[in-house]
């Protein structure tokens, strides 16, 4: 029994452990070469920033792409500010579109990007009740590409509602980890400890949850 309830969020959990660490070497070595991200004139200005967003909506959409851990590079082109309010629009036009997708596409076009036990298990994950704000939750915990398909599907949520959430939900995430990569390394270690922590026990409890209900 123990086994099993372990299997329910080890894989989980080694996925985040991975971002964070990618996160934090990313962090380190766009610092120490900050001159070599500066003197890259092509990403310099809008250009940059529009390739950013591009990059971030595209990975939101096709899923299971992550580019967080290109989040410390960002920082080292643009300064903290830029690089968290662009993630910001990168994150919530893709959840846009992938939220408007599912609707439209149904199962059918979900199924072509996830497995079908994928969204199931994501959408056992959303509460009944006060969902705009369980979103603005859950945003700082699940991936952005699964949750907006899941909420596309199976709830039903306007659109309206659903960009407000996801504004609200991953400004804070972006903007506190824009501004901790400069933080020194020791630091940022102990932080991403206490985030994974943070995040997988957020997680293992939700999942928990979502499992009695569906006995």
């Amino acid at each position: 029994m123990f086994q099993k309830k372990k299997r329910l969020f080890s894989k989980e959990a080694i996925i985040i452990l991975v971002i964070i660490i990618i996160f934090i070497f990313s962090s380190y070595f766009s610092l120490k070469y900050a001159d070599f991200f500066e003197g890259m004139v092509y990403l310099q200005g809008v250009n940059g920033i529009m390739y950013y967003v591009l990059i971030t909506v595209v990975a939101v959409v096709i899923a299971p792409v992550s580019t967080f851990p290109l989040l410390p590079i960002a920082v080292a082109l643009w300064g903290s500010f830029w690089a968290a309010t662009t993630s910001v629009i990168g994150w919530t036009i893709g959840g846009m579109i992938a939220f408007i997708l599912a609707q439209w596409g149904g199962k059918r076009f979900v199924k072509k990007l996830f497995k079908t036990e994928q969204i199931k298990r994501m959408s056992k994950m959303i509460p009944k009740r006060n969902l705009f704000w369980s979103v603005v939750f859950l945003r700082s915990i699940l991936p952005v590409d699964l949750l907006s398909y899941a909420l596309g599907l199976f709830t039903e949520m306007n659109w309206w509602s659903y960009f407000f959430a996801t504004l609200i939900g991953v400004a804070p995430f972006a903007y506190i980890f824009a501004y901790s990569v400069k933080l020194p390394i020791n630091l940022q270690i102990i932080g991403g400890i206490g985030v994974f922590i943070f995040i997988v026990l957020s997680y293992r409890t939700i999942k928990k949850k979502a499992i009695k209900l569906t006995k």
